[in-house]
């Protein structure tokens, strides 16, 4: 029952034990189970693939790499920058490189862990400043402004700046990633799929596999839980599967492990911010200029631009619109760490301050800690080190 109570559909069946979810569904008789290689390094040329010794182990019905796809090698649905199946560079750990089918779950996985290969390792970057020194950037930076900030800062009796570092967070919905694809009649593939863009399923199946989307059916029934992360990243191990399945003739399920669902998806991103905010004497916040680096991850689905982007548009809010700048990328993760600065500047107890402008004191979000502060006093070009 929800707050407003509203009475969840599927409450009773959840209660009483009886709610199916992805790996609950009778499977048709004949399914076959997929597990995927995937790359051991964030950043690497492959120079050797061996699945031989896979395709040679009982019970293996097939093993796919990017050589095997009939349509494009690209699932990336608003920038292409994404294959299915990597080929000649890896771009981060957990990159699938290719998928294994067998009579169970067991023996797939047996296999793929007989799959050997060569790599030339290449640097790798992991920090969204030095990825932004160095133009490494999935999307172009974006500034919001509100108001005439420079002239404000004029105007402001003191100013406090610092740093906050907010970390990454996976999703750990209770369901793991999963998908159950079969052949279906006149061709057709039906995708029983763990995800919440159905929609964005049958288009890249549709894409990879060189057929009419109105052939490939995507049913939802239900998932055990998202949060966002079955969005982009519920797409492909849809995709996979039903190649899998189109490829066999053969019902086709993949459904990853905790640990394999860990290590292959992307996550809630980490971020850093630099913050600067501008008061009149008795603690009323005029200015706030704060600059968003985003660690994105290593392709655009990980980065998820209109989910920042709607974080980077309210960052004013929590503060009542000051006058405000905001280059980059969002403003959640820095909200916290502004007050216990300004109350450094005050000389009060952060406790015992509270910020005038403020609407609301939910407005300022949860801590995640404030990794380096300089107060400055007077005009803002005069600065003192805390």
């Amino acid at each position: 029952m929800s707050a407003m109570g509203i009475k969840n559909i599927d409450a009773e069946l959840h209660v009483r034990g009886e709610s199916q979810f992805l790996d609950d569904i009778p499977v048709p008789e004949g399914t076959l189970y997929a597990a995927v290689f995937s790359s051991p390094v964030a950043h690497g040329d492959i120079t050797r693939l061996d699945i031989t010794a896979a395709e040679r182990m009982e019970g293996i019905h097939g093993t796919f790499t990017a050589e095997d796809i009939p349509g494009e090698n690209q699932i990336g649905n608003i920038i292409p920058d994404e294959p299915l199946l990597a080929t000649r560079e890896v771009v981060y750990v957990g990159q699938p490189i290719a998928i294994v089918v067998g009579e169970s779950a067991g023996i797939a996985r047996a296999a793929m862990r007989a799959i050997t290969m060569e790599y030339r390792e290449r640097p790798a970057i992991f920090d969204p400043r030095e990825a932004h020194a160095q133009g490494q950037l999935i999307a172009p930076p974006v500034t919001s402004s509100l108001g005439n900030l420079d002239e404000t800062w004029k105007k402001c009796h003191m100013v406090a700046e610092g740093t906050a570092e907010s970390g990454g967070q996976e999703h750990l919905y209770l369901e793991t990633q999963g998908a159950l694809a079969y052949p279906t009649e006149n061709g057709r593939l039906k995708v029983v799929s763990g995800t919440q863009a159905p929609s964005t399923v049958q288009q890249v199946v549709s894409r990879v596999l060189g057929l009419p989307m109105h052939q490939i059916e995507v049913d939802v029934l239900r998932l055990g839980g998202g949060f966002g992360g079955k969005e982009e990243q519920g797409t492909p191990w849809s995709v996979m599967a039903a190649l899998a399945a189109f490829r066999l003739k053969r019902p086709v399920k993949l459904v990853l492990r905790r640990d394999e669902d860990m290590r292959m998806t992307g996550k809630r991103h980490p971020y850093s911010s630099d913050f600067r905010i501008g008061l009149t004497r008795d603690g009323k916040i005029l200015a706030y200029e704060v600059t968003f680096y985003q660690n994105a991850g290593a392709v655009w689905p990980t980065c998820h631009r209109p989910f920042w982007t709607g974080r980077f548009f309210t960052a004013p809010t929590a503060i009542s619109y000051p006058m405000s700048r905001l280059p980059e990328s969002v403003a959640a993760p820095i909200c916290h760490p502004i007050p216990p600065s300004v109350a450094s500047v005050l000389r009060k107890l952060h406790s015992s301050w509270r910020p005038r402008s403020s609407r609301r004191l939910r407005d300022w979000v949860s801590s995640r800690g404030l990794s380096r502060r300089r107060i400055c006093s007077g005009k803002a070009t005069n600065s003192i080190t805390a």
